[in-house]
């Protein structure tokens, strides 16, 4: 069931049948484990528990500010029936906290300052939406001066900062960035960071000895010095400024990379900017799991070859897809490609170019899928433990410039493709 249909259940089972249920003998630890689906919250900090096949899935983060919302009513309610599950709903008011202008930061901290039993010690999740002219400076010295120093519980945090930061005032917000991460408190064991920062202000995150998840973005200069995170195993780069950074970092543990090469910029100077694949080898064989976000235009390569051989453990691979009308094929392919361990592979198919289409189009993406996995079908020997092959085609058939497609032609789609791939041993499958 879907988790807005289990948490709509829940509200409704609480509204209206909840005194039914106040046994005294009924156990407490019943009752958290109903509050804590009827609370929870989907973000960009916990996508493993509410995804945990996210390396399959499109790059979908569900909206912060529906997803935060949409649960408080059940949280202030919870805390309203009884002085017994006030006591009992406290901490998941209290839980995971989204911040999304300097009054909400101000709010916070007076909570946390004026109440003699604060619940800063319930708070386990902190992440921030604040965009570039929003008064960044008023929300770092209030998360740095009242809020963290407060969350001893602490373990997550994120800065989520959409849009352009003004060049001119970069290095003065850098400063305030900087102070910041270093008043993170170290028990943290996922740390989502999207808002410029120096390289070198990092260092402070050796510190961080319970860090597992890493996902950077908007990294404005390289760092000198060196970064040893022994424990992190689950490591995104949300930029190809922030993975030629990171790739000189020194992460023995990672199991989960994904990794994010795509020029926005238009340019094709990718070794500059780290975004060449033979650059992967910074990483240990130890990863198991690569997910790699791609642009055709501009990657130097013709076969996934020099991606997944340095990896012997790899057990899972996912790639975005182009379908460029000028040159379908310009993409990566699987031709020749060998590796002893591999078993699962994920496709995430997208337009790349928006223009009119014809009616065929959805049985040229049939002919071009086929052709572009013709080293998968064929790969007992090169690939022997290859089993299932994972496609999301969403993002074409919900293109907004095209709405004459719609399930009918999704579900044409597939069977003419699966059609095709019959007498293959691999398990093909589909995410709508």
């Amino acid at each position: 069931m879907h988790l807005d249909s289990v948490r709509n259940y829940i509200s409704h089972l609480l509204s209206t049948t909840l005194q039914t249920f106040m046994d005294p003998h009924f156990p407490p630890e019943i009752w958290r484990m109903v509050f804590r689906l009827a609370t929870f919250t989907a973000t960009c900090l916990n996508v493993m528990e509410w995804n945990p096949n996210c390396l399959f899935s499109s790059s979908y983060l569900p909206d912060p500010t529906q997803s935060y919302e949409s649960t408080l009513p059940v949280k202030k309610t919870l805390t309203l029936v009884s002085r017994q599950f006030y006591e009992m709903s406290i901490e998941f008011m209290f839980g995971c906290i989204q911040i999304f202008d300097t009054r909400h930061a101000l709010l916070l901290a007076d909570i946390l300052q004026s109440h003699r039993d604060s619940p800063a010690k319930w708070i386990k999740h902190l992440l921030v939406h604040l965009g570039p002219a929003d008064g960044v400076h008023l929300m770092d010295s209030t998360l740095i001066t009242v809020s963290l120093p407060r969350c001893g519980n602490l373990t997550a945090f994120g800065w989520e900062s959409p849009g352009r930061f003004p060049h001119d005032k970069i290095q003065e917000l850098n400063k305030g960035a900087q102070d910041l991460m270093r008043s993170i408190p170290w028990g943290i064991s996922a740390l989502r960071w999207n808002r410029p920062l120096s390289g070198n202000h990092f260092t402070s995150l050796s510190r961080h000895t319970a860090l597992r998840h890493l996902s950077i973005a908007r990294i404005i200069s390289p760092n000198q010095r060196l970064v040893i995170l022994p424990c992190v195993t689950h490591l995104e780069t949300r930029d190809i400024r922030a993975w030629d950074v990171l790739r000189h970092w020194r992460m023995p543990s990672v199991s989960y990379l994904k990794v994010n090469w795509y020029n926005r910029g238009g340019g094709t100077d990718n070794e500059h900017f780290g975004s060449d694949p033979r650059t992967i080898h910074f990483f240990p064989d130890s990863i198991r799991r690569l997910s790699i976000y791609i642009d055709a235009y501009t990657m130097p390569f013709a076969s996934f070859l020099p991606i997944i051989t340095p990896f012997p453990k790899l057990e899972t691979f996912s790639y975005e897809l182009d379908l460029i009308a000028e040159d379908p094929n310009n993409n990566p392919n699987w031709i020749g490609v060998h590796h002893p361990n591999l078993r699962h592979v994920g496709i995430h198919c997208r337009q790349s170019v928006p223009r009119p289409l014809e009616r065929n189009f959805v049985f040229h993406w049939a002919d071009f899928i086929t052709h572009h996995i013709q080293g998968l079908i064929n790969s007992h020997a090169h690939l022997p433990r290859l089993t299932d092959v994972t496609f999301s085609i969403a993002w074409v058939f919900q293109e907004r410039d095209y709405p004459r497609y719609d399930k009918t032609d999704e579900w044409r789609f597939f069977t003419n493709l699966f059609d095709s791939l019959s007498d293959s041993s691999i398990k093909f499958t589909y995410e709508s």
